[in-house]
């Protein structure tokens, strides 16, 4: 005896994957075109402005939501340092990424003191680029390996400043490899301890600095007077 089988329309619902939207700030046409190469090469990214000057780039962000800006502090007509701390007070909760041509050494930390997540050398743009916007809007800090070691080293140079020296070991290390750039898997493979452990290390670290982003904890150490710009 056959049987009919009913014929049955599946109509699954997917969700849908929020897109990073992108501005890019440059006054050269063809790297605002050059990293617009880069990123369209990432389907979770979209460029959603660019601006080739400081009044143009405050002007879009006044008018329009981005989940990151990518800077060069060379622009035109303001100081990238003047732009990020305007949007410090404007729009804080933006996560910024500095891309410059200037020297990591000189620019880095000070830029990450006036309220950026970031810091990319343009020679190195097209490797890190990616990843290091998606670390950023993650709520990370971007530094140069060569950099993030000098930091750890600088920290660890003067402990008592820190929360007056009442620190417990883990969470001393944790905090100088989250103040250089290092991801909480990084930390994990670096110290040897399991993942719960450097979370919760982490955990106590923000409720005593009484911040809530990784990229904040270098900016915390900055006013300890523990890392000068």
């Amino acid at each position: 005896m056959s049987r009919k089988l009913s014929k049955f329309r599946l109509n699954i619902i997917y969700p849908v994957q929020k897109m990073t939207s992108i501005i890019i700030a440059d006054d050269h046409p063809l790297i605002r075109y050059g990293l617009k190469q880069i990123i369209s090469e990432d389907e979770e990214m979209i460029i959603k402005g660019d601006a080739e000057n400081g009044n143009q780039l405050l002007k879009l962000i006044s008018e329009n939501y981005y989940d990151i800006l990518l800077l060069d502090l060379g622009l035109p007509d303001i100081d990238g340092f003047q732009i990020l701390g305007i949007l410090r007070n404007f729009r804080p909760d933006m996560p910024v990424l500095v891309l410059s041509a200037y020297r990591e050494e000189l620019y880095a930390i000070t830029a990450i003191k006036y309220g950026a997540s970031g810091y990319l050398n343009k020679i190195a743009a097209s490797d890190q680029l990616v990843s290091a916007i998606k670390k950023v809007v993650s709520g990370g800090l971007f530094i140069s390996k060569n950099l993030s070691e000098k930091l750890v080293d600088t920290l660890k140079k003067d402990r008592m400043k820190i929360f007056s020296g009442n620190l417990p070991d883990n969470d001393f290390e944790v905090m100088c490899l989250i103040a250089s750039g290092k991801t909480i898997d990084e930390i994990s493979e670096i110290l040897k301890l399991d993942i719960s452990v450097i979370e919760q290390c982490r955990l106590n670290i923000f409720n005593k600095a009484k911040i809530t982003k990784d990229s904040e904890l270098l900016r915390y150490c900055m006013n300890k007077d523990l890392i000068t710009p």
